[in-house]
């Protein structure tokens, strides 16, 4: 399966409720649309995404970020005798 490049169109207010129905099939599609209001983005639409397929990725990478944490150290004494600064607690 190949996956489509994303589009990410920009349309008006009166556009976008003019023609719900055709930006509803683009972003069906994949494609994310940009609705403005007097040329400011007011709203985003988007494909939706599961709440538990959601939940899934957020919980696999808080395993993989605690993974690559515990990896930086040697082992267990390393953990007991270390200082902790604020970088290592709250590093991104």
């Amino acid at each position: 399966m190949s996956a489509q490049p994303v589009e990410h169109i920009e349309v008006g207010a009166y556009e976008a409720k003019t023609h719900l129905a055709q930006l509803l099939d683009q972003v069906e599609a994949g494609n994310v649309i940009s609705i403005t209001r007097h040329g400011k983005k007011t709203a985003i639409l988007s494909p939706a995404i599961d709440a538990t397929v959601a939940a899934d990725q957020r919980r696999r990478q808080a395993i993989a970020d605690l993974l690559e944490l515990t990896h930086k150290y040697e082992g267990p004494n390393d953990l007991d005798h270390r200082a902790w600064t604020r970088d290592d607690l709250y590093e991104r």
